[in-house]
């Protein structure tokens, strides 16, 4: 068997050592308690922007 990790498994270890990743996981979740809902576009747009 391979000991390599799986292109998942590198992608969730880089994920989850990324604090910024936690922070913006943590907005998304109250955003998502407070009834805030963003559509596609807006969302792309703030990644325009460089707000995400």
């Amino acid at each position: 068997m391979d000991d390599k990790p799986s292109v998942l498994g590198r992608i969730i270890f880089v994920l989850d050592s990324d604090p910024d990743f936690h922070q913006m996981i943590e907005q998304s979740e109250e955003d998502l308690k407070q009834g805030k809902i963003y559509t596609t576009g807006e969302i792309i747009e703030q990644i325009k922007q460089g707000k995400l």
